[in-house]
């Protein structure tokens, strides 16, 4: 009885771990569908636009090969 008990919960666990991989997948994906509207909507606005300036101009800065 209790390997079929042992088996039973493995069987369980099992499916309780597809479950919670289709539901991190879905989520996954509901944030990467909103991510992308909120980029889309956020590159209009001027102080995204200047902060993604300043991220580059950062990275130029920092860089070892200037002239």
């Amino acid at each position: 009885m209790g390997r079929r008990r042992s088996a039973a919960s493995s069987d369980r666990l099992e499916l309780l771990l597809e479950q919670i991989k289709a539901v991190e997948a879905e989520q996954d994906a509901l944030l990467a569908e909103a991510a992308k509207v909120a980029g889309e909507k956020a590159a209009k606005h001027p102080v995204t636009m200047l902060l993604a300036a300043s991220g580059i101009l950062a990275y130029f800065a920092s860089r070892d090969d200037r002239m």
